[in-house]
């Protein structure tokens, strides 16, 4: 480990994604284990750097190990670097903390059902002879699939002696949720004292913050006032002052809120789709200056090789933190928005512009992070895709002469974020299909076999393809005109930010063996859809340079962009490019070699339309783009949403 910003654990074998958070206690980050191929959590114990310190917390780490319970955070194995202990454990999605943050008090009948499970690792733990110590929002966890677990146990305590209780700081926080005979001798607990703070823990999530404490009369009057009395009986309770007036067990507490689950209303809430709130590690590293464009770069290898795995969790980083929202779902139909019409720009509107959108939605799988208009039928008409990251599929939804969102066809598709490549790599008069996985580092082709069939990847065929830095997007163009078609990727350098667009030219095999980075860019670029040109914005500017003429000096297109958005470039009715943008408040532009810069919408996308990737195109008859845009969040199905320009 290094001092500072890790970016690896225990000589490699742990490669840092993000920083999950950060106290006087530990530090705790996200982690790829390369040994396992699978995500963990490390906390890095902020102890004293003595043998003893050390000592006490390799004990602590054992008893959490043997500590086996579906509602207790696993921990598989610790190790000890640069004199810190790390504890490698089970990641989750975040915490009630986490959760009341997002939404606020919590139903009555879903803060019972959260105290079951939480009772049911207790009474786990209290069977083992454990007392955790420091029960509070903050160190009971939701894992993925939204069980409870409980983390934590005891690891705070064990450094502290009883006289630094108030100089660290590091249990301050934990006071309010404290039994009170815990705040006079904090070196002898017992169980009840665990009993007490799971019920201020309770209280807490119906309030969503602190109340004072439970054996106090009035503090019970309120809560009376506001929730069930059977509910407020098992609060009094179990915070009643003598620990011998509390429940016995953890068991037979929750034995009390399971008698009273069924007599509380129901809620729309739910524990699943929590977002992890983390720091991706490249945004705690200091950002080195840039040059605005270069070209004829090397590959740096040696030091990707270093963060390898990494730009996998960073896109999901970006999905999960941009919004921490759960959406919930509708059913699909079709509506019509009813947005006011409004010019929030200069830009004069385009010919052909939208003045509102018919909205069609289907229910689609898990994750849908990615768009994109393609006829991959063949048939002469446009066809929507989606890219499903979590169910690893792509849903097809076939154009037809109805404009209506048909039934999808759901095609395997391993893991990905990103649009795949559609063109006939082969020519053999069949689409095929070259898909981007940053999080294999791969470029996997798939070979089409007509009948919306493809041919599953494989590194015998050579179809299974390494690729450093990972791309995100790319087109298919033949530039040195050898009848085979190239690629031209667009990926980003996470040692140094900075975007590429590199060459992978094809050959008889079919196997883009070459690889050339063109040009480098400090911001994000697209592609051209029908020809190696680049589009970036770079200070508020449209900017654009030809590929296949790096001697010229790139061309700026429009000024007056600034924090607009780049999305993709498509192919009009007419044959000719577009290039779609959309402004800070999500009105749509394009620009085009006839009309330049022209305002697109009279009406702008929705929050919710907004939030992910959006796909332009043509799916009905008329000449007034259409929309494809997605509504999920992380391990959510996800909403398909198509929008008719009218």
């Amino acid at each position: 480990m290094q001092h500072g910003i890790p970016t690896q654990f225990f000589e490699g074998r742990f490669i840092v994604i993000s920083r999950l958070g950060d106290g006087g206690a530990a530090s705790v980050w996200r982690v790829v284990d390369t040994k396992y191929d699978i995500e963990r959590a490390v906390k890095t114990l902020h102890v004293a750097e003595t043998e003893t310190a050390l000592g006490r917390f390799e004990q602590e780490v054992r008893i959490m190990m043997r500590l086996q319970s579906p509602h207790i955070v696993t921990v598989f194995e610790s190790f000890i670097e640069e004199d810190r202990l790390h504890v490698v454990m089970e990641k989750c999605a975040g915490s009630l903390d986490t959760w009341s943050k997002m939404y606020g008090p919590m139903p009555p009948k879903l803060a019972v059902q959260v105290m079951i499970q939480l009772l049911k690792g207790l009474q786990v733990a209290h069977n083992k002879g454990v007392v955790h110590r420091d029960i509070k929002p903050h160190n009971v966890l939701i894992a993925e699939d939204g069980t409870v677990k409980l983390a934590d146990f005891g690891l705070a305590l064990l450094y502290l002696s009883p006289e630094s209780l108030t100089k660290t700081g590091a249990l301050l926080g934990s006071l309010a949720f404290m039994a009170p005979e815990q705040r006079i001798n904090p070196s002898k607990v017992t169980p009840a004292c665990d009993l007490y703070s799971a019920t201020m823990t309770l209280a807490w999530l119906l309030e969503s913050t602190n109340v004072a404490d439970l054996y106090l009369s009035e503090t019970i009057q309120g809560l009376r006032e506001k929730y069930p009395c059977e509910l407020v009986d098992i609060i009094e309770k179990g915070g009643r002052h003598k620990p011998d007036d509390r429940y016995n067990t953890a068991q037979e507490m929750m034995q009390s809120l399971k008698a009273i689950e069924h007599t509380l209303p129901e809620s729309d809430h739910s524990l699943m789709g929590l977002q992890l709130v983390e720091v991706s590690i490249q945004d705690l590293m200091p950002t080195p200056s840039q040059p605005a464009i270069t070209h004829n770069e090397s590959m740096e290898l040696k030091a990707l090789n270093s963060v390898r795995w990494m730009l996998f969790l960073v896109v999901l980083l970006l999905i999960g933190i941009s919004g921490a929202v759960m959406w919930q779902l509708r059913d699909a139909g079709t509506s019509k928005l009813t947005v006011d019409p409004e010019v929030v720009s200069e830009m004069p509107m385009c010919t052909q512009s939208v003045r509102s959108f018919n909205r069609l939605t289907k229910l689609g799988p898990k994750e849908s992070v990615q768009v994109l208009f393609e006829d991959i039928n063949q048939d002469g008409k446009e066809d929507a895709l989606f890219v499903n990251q979590y169910s690893q599929s792509l849903s097809v939804y076939l154009g037809n002469e109805e404009h209506l969102m048909l039934e999808s066809f759901e095609m395997p598709f391993d893991r990905s974020r990103s649009r795949p490549i559609v063109n006939d790599f082969n020519n053999d008069g069949l689409l095929d299909m070259v898909s981007l996985h940053i999080d294999l580092q791969v470029l996997l082709v798939h070979w089409g076999t007509g009948d919306m069939e493809w041919i599953s990847p494989s590194e015998e065929a050579k179809t299974k393809l390494l690729q450093i830095p990972p791309p995100y997007s790319g087109m298919a163009y033949d530039g040195n005109e050898d009848g085979q078609l190239d690629l031209y990727l667009v990926a980003q350098n996470i040692g140094n930010k900075s975007h590429q667009i590199i060459l992978r030219t094809g050959d008889a095999e079919n196997v883009f063996n070459n690889h050339e980075v063109l040009a480098s860019f400090t911001t994000r670029p697209i592609m051209d859809v029908q020809y190696p040109t680049a589009y970036w914005l770079e200070d508020g500017k449209l900017m654009t340079r030809d590929l296949l003429k790096l001697s010229q000096a790139p061309t700026e297109l429009q000024d007056g962009l600034t924090d607009w958005k780049l999305h993709e470039s498509i192919v009009n009715r007419q044959g000719h490019s577009e290039v779609y943008l959309t402004d800070v408040n999500s009105f749509i532009y394009r620009w085009s070699k006839e009309e330049g810069v022209c305002q697109v919408s009279e009406i702008s996308l929705s929050e919710r339309d907004a939030m992910y990737e959006q796909a332009f195109g043509y799916w009905d008859d008329n000449d007034i783009v259409d929309v494809l845009a997605t509504q999920t969040c992380m391990f959510c199905t996800s909403n398909h949403v198509l929008l008719l320009g009218n």
